[in-house]
Order: C-alpha cells, then sequence, then structure tokens
C-alpha cells in the first residue's frame, strides 16, 4: 500500500483502533482477574517509571511540564513491571486530560515511607516498608462525588469516545494485588495528587 494514500490512512486507522480494541479487553480481562499475570519480581521501580514516563512524554504538549523527583531509588519491590508500568501510563493520561486546556505540572515522586498508615487503611505491614509513588498535576481537579466515584468501573467524567472508565479501576485493582493502597486527594482549580 502506498504511503499517504487513501488506502494506507484507512489501513493506519484500523490498526489503531485494533490496538485501542486490544488494550481494552486487556483492561477489562485485567479488571475480572482472568488474564495470567506478569510474574513478580523484586526490582526497583525507578527504572520502570521512568521507562513509562518516556513514553507518556511523547504524548504530552510542551505546555505541560514534568518534574520527577525519585528518591530511595535503589529499594527493591516485589512487583510486576508491566502492570507499574500501566500503573504510570493511566495515571499520567489522567492528569494530561485534567491539565490539557490550560497546561501545569506534572510532577512524579518516589519515595520510601516507613509505613502506609496500614492500623487504619487495612494494608498488611511489612518490615521493609513500601515504596510511595505519587503523580501529582495541577489540572481542574474533581468534587468530592466525582472522587467517590471515580474508581467504579466503567465511571467516566469524559466525552462519549474519550474514555472507557476502566483505567482507575484497573489501577485500583493492580495496586491492592501489589498489597499497596490508593489514595488520592483533589481540590477544583487545584489539581491532582494519587
Amino acid at each position: 500500500v502506498q504511503n499517504g494514500s487513501d488506502i494506507h490512512s484507512m489501513v493506519k486507522e484500523i490498526y489503531k483502533a485494533s490496538q485501542r480494541a486490544k488494550d481494552l479487553i486487556k483492561q477489562i480481562l485485567g479488571l475480572s482477574r482472568r488474564d495470567l499475570p506478569e510474574a513478580k519480581q523484586r526490582l526497583p521501580l525507578q527504572p520502570i517509571v521512568t521507562e513509562a514516563l518516556q513514553l507518556s512524554h511523547s504524548l504530552l504538549p510542551s505546555s505541560i511540564d514534568i518534574r520527577t523527583n525519585f528518591l530511595d531509588s535503589e529499594k527493591l519491590v516485589y512487583c510486576s513491571p508491566t502492570q507499574i508500568h500501566q500503573i504510570v501510563m493511566n495515571l499520567c493520561t489522567n492528569a494530561y486530560h485534567a491539565m490539557a486546556d490550560s497546561g501545569g505540572v506534572l510532577e512524579i515522586e518516589l519515595m520510601h515511607v516507613a509505613s502506609l498508615g496500614q492500623e487504619e487503611k487495612g494494608s498488611k505491614s511489612t518490615d521493609e516498608g513500601y515504596m510511595c509513588l505519587s503523580i501529582r498535576d495541577t489540572g481542574c481537579g474533581m468534587e468530592q462525588e466525582t472522587i467517590e466515584r471515580i474508581f467504579d468501573p466503567y465511571f467516566t467524567t469524559k466525552p462519549i469516545g474519550k474514555g472507557t472508565g476502566l483505567g482507575l479501576a484497573v489501577v485500583r485493582g493492580i495496586v491492592e494485588a501489589h498489597g499497596g493502597l490508593l489514595d488520592v486527594s483533589s481540590y477544583l482549580e487545584h489539581g491532582t495528587t494519587f
């Protein structure tokens, strides 16, 4: 097929649609936990997060300033690299959508914490503590009513055709499957932190 022809354009659109369908099916299977998870390994999170950010960076407009702060990056975490990658990509995509109109700052922080407040949160405690990944944007923020529903499968604030409503439900499932905790704070016109 000749590059630039109508048929070439149609084939490209078919390919993009099939990739979206593949990703959607993967998310649905992950949500229902019927897929075969990638074997978990003890790895540092920083290289995984950096790789996901490099991919996200190409999708973000220059009006979004990406800042990173990686502390304790040598600490190992028992994780599935593909699933951690998916968390970062989903949260960065949501941050982009929140800042698409006005631009802003996307800040990614990785640091070791001794405790997640497991007594209040119901998490399992370990002697090694936890790695805390924070993804913060300066976007439009959310109302409390929206925050209460964002992890519901198929809930979305995006227009039809712009989102599946599965991203945050999948993120929560991955975090919980890794024995972690997912928390969110958001204020209208002041941004969101996951």
